[in-house]
């Protein structure tokens, strides 16, 4: 993740300290990788990408029981900014694999940055 952008990589750090201190058992990793493949379109059924990130944030962030939908669109309004500065992009696609509600889900996002296809996994466990 030290590849990544100052603001970027502090901003996506902080995200996985406070899931990790969430939970007792569990949290969240981090994971950027650059110049992947395009991911595959989602579905034309599929949530829009905001509601995709409010729903990820909410468990992985520690609202398992409860939303907080102000807080929750404020971190994904804020994500979204903070690729776009530090990238120049909008995120070009974001998906979910796993349950929200169960015990594992991954969220990965990817912008371009310098001509590059970025992606970042971040992977929350109640493991």
């Amino acid at each position: 993740m030290s590849d990544l952008p100052p603001k970027l990589n502090g901003f996506l750090r902080a995200l996985c300290a406070i899931a990790n201190g969430a939970y007792p058992e569990g949290g969240m990793s981090c994971h950027h990788e650059a110049g992947v493949p395009e991911p595959l379109p989602a579905p034309s059924t599929a949530r829009s990408t905001d509601a995709v990130m409010a729903s990820f944030f909410d468990v992985a962030l520690g609202n398992y029981n409860s939303t907080h939908p102000v807080i929750r669109d404020h971190v994904v309004q804020e994500l979204r900014r903070v690729v776009r500065e530090e990238s120049g992009c909008e995120l070009a696609e974001v998906q979910m694999e796993g349950d929200p509600g169960g015990a594992f889900s991954t969220l990965s996002l990817w912008w371009r940055g310098d001509g590059v296809l970025h992606r970042v996994a971040l992977f929350w466990s109640l493991d």
